[in-house]
């Protein structure tokens, strides 16, 4: 129960956040009709209104993330490792989570709930613990190694995960993702 309204309260701050940011976005945006003789054209960007600011930590993600397999089998009461590795362009701080590809996780749901729930008898580990914050630094790279462990309840299938580094920013945070396919026998 408690849960449920931990999960209810950071859904309603995530809302009112996006319903914030959307409002600094859009301030300021002239929407510019089309002639009936641009018809068939590609259609041209707009451009920004000339006091617009940007801000840069939401033009890009300055790191890039990749594991050393998109797919793995493992039988059931086997473990097998993977390399996730990591490469920055600028210092940063990441908090790595392995969970459900069709959810990542903001920092602040990682740190007040927990990291995503896996299917049942599935666990990731990051060395010894399930989640794991790392500090990258400028134009270089870390490797670093996921523990996936099928305990013997698990259910045979194919999971679709998400390995996933989180970048908390002044602004939100960013994150990429990659799939990694888990096939249990």
């Amino acid at each position: 129960m408690k849960r449920i309204k931990v999960w209810t309260i950071v859904a309603f701050a995530a809302v009112i956040a996006s319903g914030i940011l959307m409002a600094f976005a859009t301030q300021g945006f002239n929407v510019v009709p089309i002639e009936p003789s641009q018809i068939g054209e590609p259609p041209q960007r707009p451009q920004p209104p000339e006091n617009a600011t940007l801000i840069p930590e939401l033009s890009s993600i300055p790191f890039d993330l990749s594991l050393n397999t998109s797919e793995i089998t493992v039988s059931k009461g086997e473990s097998v490792n993977i390399t996730v590795m990591i490469y920055s362009t600028e210092r940063v701080d990441l908090l790595l989570v392995v969970g459900p590809w069709d959810h990542v996780p903001s920092w602040g749901e990682v740190m007040l709930i927990g990291p995503p729930e896996l299917p049942p008898g599935i666990v990731a580990y990051f060395g010894q613990i399930e989640t794991t914050e790392i500090s990258v630094e400028a134009n270089s790279s870390i490797t670093m190694n996921l523990t996936l462990s099928v305990e013997n309840q698990a259910a045979s299938g194919t999971y679709t995960l998400g390995v996933s580094a989180i970048q908390q920013t002044s602004h939100g945070c960013v994150s990429a993702s990659v799939p990694l396919h888990l096939i249990i026998l």
